[in-house]
């Protein structure tokens, strides 16, 4: 399902169906159905004015305007800033590689930052970074 192809307004019916807050607080299996936990986290969406087809529904809509994809780009290093054309770079910072492979992501990230910031003529980088990074503005 492509993102254009997602009906929202179904998502957004459904949230202006949704009985007021105080109207949920009464329902016992609502408390079981809209709490999670997972990796060290507890989520308790059971005091939102949520229930589970606006929950599925806000799933269906993520995924079908790539959610993963964009999630597994992000991760990668992949230009993502697609008005800048550069990756975001605090995954690459952040991530729990070996510090040889997260150092060569960050290599080829930076690389694609600097190569932007050469092209876009944006306030110059200290001298030192041209001397780790090189690109081409061909």
């Amino acid at each position: 399902m492509q993102h254009s192809d997602f009906p929202w307004s179904r998502l957004q019916a459904h949230a202006a169906s949704m009985p007021a807050l105080q109207s949920l607080a009464d329902d016992a299996p609502r408390g079981e159905q809209l709490r999670f936990d997972f990796a060290g986290l507890h989520l308790d969406l059971s005091r939102a004015r949520i229930d589970t087809e606006l929950l599925q529904l806000a799933i269906e809509g993520l995924q079908a305007g790539g959610l993963q994809a964009g999630r597994q780009a992000l991760f990668e290093g992949e230009l993502i800033n697609d008005s800048e054309q550069r990756p975001a770079l605090h995954p690459l910072l952040r991530a729990s590689t070996p510090t040889h492979e997260r150092l060569a992501r960050l290599r080829v990230a930076s690389s694609s930052t600097l190569c932007w910031l050469n092209s876009s003529k944006v306030s110059p980088l200290p001298a030192c970074s041209a001397v780790l990074i090189s690109c081409s503005t061909a």
